[in-house]
């Protein structure tokens, strides 16, 4: 008997898909789309990076210029107040209107890299244009240029001279004790060592010389004299009103006592004697006595804030604001103005000029005109350059 015969099936094969229709495969074309937006983004990334470096090269070179700018500016600036600082008086006292004067500036004072120049020009009068230019950067190029103009003047002898019409003036009251010389002729008053070449003529200082009056006062019935008293000038005893005025002795000229205090060269207080001469001194009181000596022209603005005595030999400008009392045989050769009293000892003297509210004098008070324009000329004070009240900096092409 035969055995029944087994079937046996297999299992059905699976299907294929043929590859290129399959889920992962790409369709076609697209690889070359692919390509195509990857090297865009390469190129937008590439002109993006281009530009940003552009940027960032403007960005620095306009970084610096700025910089360079900016120094060679405040060189400028600072060229012209050291022109301010270093102010020669009397040198450009003598320059003619248009004439300029250079004024040196080491190399590298402003900085490293920046080199800096200054001149002081005279316009008219007292009235100066400071011309000052600077450059920063690399003498090759890529640097910057500034130029700047500072407009100053200065006091000219004649406008404080204007204070001194007589050898004494005073509100008064005056006393002229025995013995006393108040003499405005300008025969007898210059130091007697002083030669002909130590005195300008009068058209340089600006301070016309000749006789003046001995005593200027707004009152006469305010003098007593004493009938040992000469009392000499043109005429010898003068009437000027203004004098009763506070304001008459609250400074020299256009300067109050705040700015002749602020511009002083030597400020004094108890007793001002006369010492060994040091040149290197600042605001040494000067010899009359010997004008070939060190401090032979040494001409000092002289501001005493309270009262002062004077013991020794002194030459200048001396402003105290209140009393002074010159001491027996003491001499100033110059211009003197004292709010208060001032007292002369017997045997002390003043060669020049004197203004004062009050005044007791048995000494001498000679006018001269040589004394008076070299202290007002000489004082480095007074020969300070100041600031107009308008606008100084001005544009400079």
């Amino acid at each position: 008997m035969r055995a029944p015969h087994a079937c046996i099936r297999s299992a059905p094969r699976p299907r294929e898909i043929p590859p290129a229709y399959g889920l992962n495969a790409p369709a076609p074309g697209s690889s070359g789309f692919a390509l195509l937006l990857a090297l865009l983004v390469l190129l937008a990334l590439g002109t993006l990076g281009s530009g940003l470096l552009f940027v960032s090269m403007q960005e620095t070179r306009v970084s610096r210029a700025l910089v360079h700018a900016v120094r060679a500016r405040a060189a400028a600036e600072s060229a012209a107040r050291a022109a301010l600082t270093g102010w020669n008086a009397s040198a450009y006292r003598r320059l003619a209107p248009g004439a300029a004067a250079e004024v040196a500036i080491p190399p590298d004072a402003l900085g490293p890299g920046v080199d800096a120049d200054a001149r002081v020009e005279r316009l008219a009068g007292g009235l100066f244009l400071i011309r000052a230019e600077a450059r920063s950067g690399p003498p090759s190029g890529g640097g910057a240029h500034a130029a700047v103009g500072l407009l100053t003047r200065t006091l000219l002898p004649f406008e404080l001279a204007a204070d001194f019409a007589a050898a004494l003036s005073a509100a008064g009251p005056v006393e002229l004790l025995a013995g006393a010389v108040v003499d405005g002729t300008g025969g007898s008053g210059q130091p007697a060592d002083w030669a002909p070449s130590d005195c300008p003529p009068d058209s340089v200082l600006g301070v016309p010389g000749g006789p003046r009056p001995g005593l200027a006062l707004p009152d006469v019935a305010l003098v007593q004299g004493h009938p040992e008293a000469v009392l000499d000038g043109a005429p010898p005893l003068d009437f000027a009103a203004h004098l009763a005025d506070s304001a008459a002795f609250a400074g020299l000229g256009p300067l109050g006592m705040a700015d002749l205090a602020r511009l002083a060269d030597r400020v004094e207080t108890g007793t001002l004697a006369s010492g060994i001469c040091d040149a290197a001194a600042p605001g040494m009181p000067g010899d009359p006595a010997d004008p070939g000596s060190l401090c032979g022209d040494e001409f000092p603005l002289i501001f005493a804030p309270a009262g002062l005595t004077v013991s020794g030999a002194g030459q200048g400008v001396l402003v105290v604001d209140g009393d002074l009392d010159l001491g027996p045989g003491a001499a100033f050769a110059g211009a003197i103005l004292a709010t208060g009293r001032l007292t002369l000892a017997p045997g002390s003297s003043i060669t020049g000029a004197a203004r004062a509210r009050e005044v007791s004098i048995a000494g001498a008070v000679r006018f001269d005109a040589c004394a008076l324009a070299r202290a007002l000329a000489g004082a480095p004070g007074l020969g300070r350059p100041l600031r107009p009240a308008a606008r100084s900096w001005v544009p400079i092409f």
